[in-house]
């Protein structure tokens, strides 16, 4: 199968060379799909490309966000108005279930009301 923008980038002498040796077949059960390396990879770089900005764009939203809570503190309250903006940063208390202890406790009814789920993870290892 041709990537259009492998296909794009690459002189037509050595693009048959490079999809031919470049192309697998992944098998499980009755699918099989073939796939050019090429194509993956570059998807795959990408990938890391648009993770690696948004992990620097979170931290980035993170030190404004608490710089805005150090800017409260120093105030002294727990609501600021900015022009439009309302902003609250306030102590919030909520019951969480322990699993962990009522496991321990009482393994039978942990059992009796536990379900298994079933999912797909998708990872890529270098």
């Amino acid at each position: 199968m041709d990537c259009p923008r492998a296909v794009g980038v690459l002189r037509a002498a050595h693009r048959e060379k490079l999809l031919i040796s470049n192309t697998f077949s992944v098998s499980r059960g009755s699918n099989t799909v073939e796939l050019c390396c090429f194509c993956v990879l570059t998807k795959i770089e990408l990938l890391n490309k648009y993770e690696a900005m948004i992990e620097e764009m979170k931290n980035e939203a993170d030190t404004i966000r608490n710089s805005i809570k150090a800017e409260m503190e120093a105030r002294e309250v727990e609501e600021l108005i900015a022009g439009q903006y309302i902003v609250r940063w306030t102590s919030v208390l909520s019951n969480r279930f322990d699993s962990t202890s009522f496991k321990k406790v009482l393994p039978d009814l942990y059992k009796a009301y536990t379900n298994q789920v079933s999912s797909r993870r998708f990872s890529i290892s270098v």
